[in-house]
């Protein structure tokens, strides 16, 4: 198993189950509001744009968008273009509109990195059941489930942080190794600094800081715990910063000349310090809101990540104990400290600095602290092989047994509970095909789950979780790529998308929305839904003679002829909607 699973035959394992966990949903699933919208939008017009120009500023209709970098808006304009979507309009143009899996394609193609680069650091930093394993559950988690059917930017950050961490660790690992007798060190390290700095850059033109906070804490908590400096010579930190600077000040300059710098400068500060000291969109949450999560959105791998992380602190970092008092003992033992095994250290370091500050920030949502699960997949592997060998005795306290409870209920509730809820929803609403994939994802999970339970009385933790992996891969394909789009109740835009197409076949009549400025409905009718205010209807009118409104029914304005009506659940807001589509009154 163990040459298998470093070899060729456990990547392509892993890249199948991948795609058996991330294409369902891919074509199915409408765009989700909000930030999939804007992105999704953003990219098709500049894959649109008839010159070079276009594609220097992300737009979403005449406003730029420049709160993120622009590398996401390039891979998925990109994305659209080689695989030629824009042909598709002359035959059904409500159909073009509506077409939002070009623009996720990247995402999909991220994560299979981030795995494949997760399972090779695991590799070399354990063993190879252990970078398998912990690649697996990496894989097969809710949140990278989820995130890899959006068209945002978070799938391809998490994929560069990740390949960068790796050439960071491959580096870090020979700091003591003399390479000079082979005859492809120089080459090797040259090719290494490379790529650890050409991920950085994509990072950096990706999402901002996020890849350089992670690496720079990374290097400073090893140096502080070690030590040793000199190792980070090796990685070129001088001509790797120069690199990306000259990367990103290329686009800025082009950028702020045309924006303006004190606007662009305002822009940047209100999206990196604004988020950091303040919550954004409503985005709040308390210090220990990540680590809450974590149990649910990295399940099953969360089965025994606790006693992992503590394990790895005992053994990544050490000092010595004996003096009374908390100040002393903590004094004493900083003063005493030394690095222990490399491998928990480097994990280490890659987690707790950046977590902290995930957890301090003022914004938060619960993809921010994704660049950091691929080392806590990696050492929960790690703790689930020593407790299957025997060697790993806190799996016998009672704080463990109570975490085995918690994970079961947590495995219900995500893998039976959600595809059970589906199950009643699409009864209600007479979707009986649906209430069958409802019901046998349920019942399979179940049986999964149950498995999991007789396999965890004779700890047998492989087993376990490999039983968790069956039981979220059996429900969630079905949940994401079967049951949900199929919902007509919870996806309104794409009922107001049917009406205006039966009110204009051609789509060429002007639109406009009072009330619902919800950005999906300006990527469904391929940007030509204009948001405007009620008392603002005359005017409108008179620019647009044959247009289109849609508007609140309980508070439609006067003077429009109804058309047809779609009620609703508005997911983004909380709430229940009923809309009306018309135009103007004869």
């Amino acid at each position: 198993m163990s040459a298998h699973a470093a070899g060729w035959p456990g990547g392509v394992l892993l890249v199948l189950i991948c795609l058996g966990v991330y294409l369902p949903g891919l074509w199915s699933l409408p765009p989700v509001d909000r930030d999939e919208s804007r992105f999704a939008q953003a990219s098709r017009q500049m894959a649109e744009a008839q010159d070079w120009s276009g594609w220097l500023i992300p737009m979403v209709q005449d406003r730029p968008r420049l709160n993120k970098p622009p590398l996401i808006y390039w891979l998925q304009a990109a994305s659209a273009r080689a695989i030629d979507a824009g042909k598709r309009r002359s035959v059904n143009p409500w159909m073009h509109a509506s077409l939002v899996w070009p623009y996720r394609l990247p995402s999909i193609l991220a994560a299979l990195i981030a795995v494949l680069a997760t399972w090779r650091i695991g590799v070399t930093m354990f063993d190879a059941r252990a970078g398998w394993l912990g690649a697996l559950l990496l894989a097969v988690c809710p949140l990278l489930i989820w995130e890899s059917k959006q068209a945002r930017a978070d799938m391809v950050l998490l994929a560069a942080t990740t390949v960068a961490m790796w050439m960071v660790w491959s580096m870090f690992r020979r700091r003591r190794e003399n390479e000079a007798g082979h005859p492809h060190a120089g080459r090797a390290r040259l090719l290494k600094q490379a790529v650890l700095w050409l991920a950085v850059a994509a990072g950096v033109m990706t999402k901002g800081p996020v890849t350089i906070m992670v690496l720079g804490l990374t290097i400073l908590f090893i140096g502080v715990m070690t030590r040793r400096w000199r190792w980070i010579g090796g990685l070129r930190p001088v001509l790797g910063v120069m690199l990306v600077a000259a990367v990103l000040g290329a686009w800025v300059w082009q950028v702020a000349a045309r924006v303006g710098w004190s606007e662009y400068a305002r822009i940047v500060g209100d999206e990196v310090l604004g988020r950091s000291v303040s919550p954004k969109e409503g985005h709040w949450g308390p210090p220990g809101y990540h680590l809450v999560l974590l149990a649910v959105l990295l399940w099953p791998g969360s089965l025994l990540t606790a006693t992992a992380l503590g394990r790895a602190l005992h053994r990544g970092v050490r000092g010595e104990r004996g003096a009374r008092g908390w100040m002393s003992g903590l004094r004493r033992w900083w003063k005493s400290r030394h690095s222990g095994r490399r491998d928990e250290l480097f994990c280490l370091a890659w987690i707790l600095p950046s977590w902290i500050v995930f957890e301090l920030i003022g914004t938060k949502l619960p993809h921010y602290t994704m660049p950091l699960y691929p080392p806590i997949a990696l050492l929960s592997a790690r703790a689930v092989l020593a407790a299957a060998a025997g060697s790993l005795s806190r799996v016998e306290r009672t704080r463990c047994k109570a975490g085995f409870v918690v994970w079961l209920l947590l495995g219900l509730a995500i893998t039976v509970a959600g595809p059970a809820a589906l199950w009643w929803v699409a009864a209600r609403a007479e979707e009986q095909h649906l209430v069958w994939w409802a019901l046998g994802a349920s019942i399979t999970s179940l049986a999964a789950l149950l498995l999991s339970v007789r396999c965890l009385r004779h700890r047998r933790f492989i087993a376990v979780q490999l039983a968790g992996v069956a039981a979220l891969a059996a429900s969630w394909p079905v949940l994401i790529g079967i049951v949900l789009p199929r919902l007509e109740e919870v996806w309104v835009t794409r009922g107001v998308q049917r009406a205006l197409a039966a009110s204009d076949p051609s789509a060429q009549r002007p639109v406009a929305a009072i009330g619902y400025h919800e950005d999906s409905l300006i990527f469904m009718t391929h940007g030509r839904a204009q948001r405007i205010g009620a008392e603002e209807l005359p005017a409108w009118f008179t620019a647009h003679p044959d247009g289109l409104v849609v508007a609140p029914l309980e508070d439609a304005p006067d003077g429009l002829r109804r058309l047809d009506s779609i009620a609703g659940y508005n997911y983004s807001k909380g709430r229940r909607v009923r809309l009306l589509v018309a135009d103007r009154a004869p």
